[in-house]
């Protein structure tokens, strides 16, 4: 008898211990930024130009809180969904051929795994989606950039 509750306490403790990465999901972990290019609906007029404090900075996805540069910085909220590539940036994309602008991102398939990330602050309330290339890159689109991160190995 102490045995099966010896096993029932070992796996309350594992499942316990695996939650802080269930509500992002396989976005949970900490990523880079590696690369930022100007996006493909950015007009002249925008004026677009990479921010600073997102080259080469970190996000670290944990449970119920994004770590990353501000405005990023806050408790979140995250929901896991699959979009297809007309989704990509919400939409932003020329709709004539959404597919091809995935392709050219790196997206292989027709359905693409979206990280929705919303914070409420003091100073601001923010939405952002995240779109996972593969299992070790996400892009993300801001203030008409889109940014790409790598996974980082885990400590």
């Amino acid at each position: 008898m102490n045995g099966v509750r010896i096993a029932i306490m070992a796996l309350l403790v594992s499942i316990v211990a695996a939650a802080p990465a269930a509500a992002q999901g396989v976005f949970a972990g900490t990523w880079k930024v590696v690369d930022a290019q100007v996006a493909g609906w950015a007009k002249p007029s925008d004026a677009a130009r990479v921010d600073p404090n997102f080259a080469h900075a970190t996000f670290v996805f944990k449970e119920g809180r994004l770590v990353a540069p501000s405005p990023f910085n806050c408790k979140a909220h995250y929901k896991i969904s699959t979009v297809d590539p007309g989704y990509l940036f919400q939409g932003a994309f020329d709709q004539d051929d959404p597919a091809g602008h995935a392709k050219a991102l790196g997206f292989t398939g027709d359905k693409i795994t979206n990280l929705e990330f919303a914070c409420l602050r003091n100073d601001a309330d923010i939405e952002m989606d995240f779109h996972l290339v593969d299992h070790d890159t996400i892009v993300f689109g801001f203030n008409n950039i889109i940014y790409r991160m790598k996974r980082q190995p885990g400590k």
